[in-house]
């Protein structure tokens, strides 16, 4: 009969058992999901490198501002100094300044060695550039707390005038003692508030007094901070800022990288895989399987096989029955009429 035991039942049993893996529905669903996992991975393996990309983007933003507020601390400083109302402030706003600019230099290079708030009101650094192990923080080590002065043109000695050994202890040093002497410089010349320079609001006239030039050369601390406007201080964060432009660029590289084999394995297995271990082989084998069931129908001893067993195997291959047969046998006669 036609049930799970008869003659139907038996066929389909013995063809199930016969067929090729490249046949079964399981193996066409394990290399859909291959394909789906790897498109998936595409996307989302380089992802792994985009906190890192980011952190690195803070501590360039870092070293920029600890750039730019060492170079207003610089400014202000030597304002304080002079206190002659020249950069159109009074002196009491010139030291409110330079104690805010000092703070956020202290926090932006804080933030950029140890992570934490460049600034306020500004983005956090995650984890900080001491703390990153790479061929680019090697260099930014280097930079930071080895010896000499890598910032200055090669064959340039590291001696300053103001303090001798400041820029040969590494560039950390040195900003460290551009801190310790703003501090000084502060607390030297503080603002007197009964004195007209320290709360003035008119700036019509600038009046230089000559004591005040002569202690921007003779104050050490003064001298330290405005040798060279700050350049050394300036120079090492643009080199520094150099490093972690390098490391930023090798992070991109790394992905890049990354995507550009996964695609590569993604298409080897959508060809290698899909089509050709699969699609090109279940595309033969049905030919060749063809070629089998023509053989095997025509050694069918029909005479010998009941009516019902007849009409199961017709029913085997043409599941409209006989009247599948009628309409082909009718398409051949009208095709041979036509010709």
């Amino acid at each position: 009969g036609g049930g799970p035991g008869g003659f139907e039942g038996l066929l389909r049993k013995a063809l199930h058992a016969q067929l090729a893996w490249y046949f079964r529905p399981a193996a066409y669903a394990a290399a859909l999901g291959l394909l789906v996992g790897l498109c998936c991975c595409v996307w989302l393996l380089p992802l792994r490198s985009f906190p890192e990309l980011v952190n690195t983007a803070r501590l360039i933003r870092a070293g920029r501002t600890a750039r730019s507020e060492l170079l207003a601390s610089v400014f202000l400083a030597r304002e304080l100094v002079l206190r002659d109302g020249f950069a159109r402030i009074n002196a009491t706003r010139a030291a409110d300044l330079f104690v805010r600019s000092r703070s956020d230099f202290s926090m932006a290079l804080d933030a950029m060695r140890l992570g934490g708030l460049i600034s306020p009101g500004d983005g956090v650094v995650e984890f900080g550039a001491d703390r990153i192990s790479s061929p680019a923080m090697a260099q930014y080590r280097d930079i930071m707390f080895g010896e000499l002065c890598p910032w200055r043109p090669e064959g340039t000695s590291c001696d300053m005038a103001s303090f001798k050994m400041a820029a040969s202890e590494g560039l950390y040093k040195y900003l460290l003692h551009v801190l310790r002497a703003s501090v000084v410089v502060r607390s030297e010349f503080a603002p007197d508030p009964r004195q007209d320079y320290a709360t003035r609001a008119s700036f019509e006239q600038v009046v230089l007094d000559p004591q005040q030039v002569a202690a921007l050369h003779e104050d050490i601390d003064a001298a330290f901070l405005l040798e060279g406007q700050g350049s050394d201080g300036v120079a090492g964060l643009e080199l520094v800022q150099t490093t972690f432009e390098a490391e930023q660029a090798d992070l991109l590289d790394q992905m890049r990288q990354e995507i550009k084999i996964l695609i590569s394995v993604f298409v080897v297995a959508l060809v290698g895989g899909l089509y050709f271990a699969l699609f090109r082989n279940a595309i033969r084998e049905a030919k060749r399987q063809v070629s089998k069931t023509r053989a095997f129908v025509a050694m069918i001893p029909v005479h010998v096989m009941t009516r019902q067993e007849t009409e199961c195997l017709m029913h085997h291959f043409l599941p409209n029955g006989l009247e599948e047969e009628a309409i082909a046998a009718a398409a051949a006669a009208a095709a041979a009429a036509a010709a």
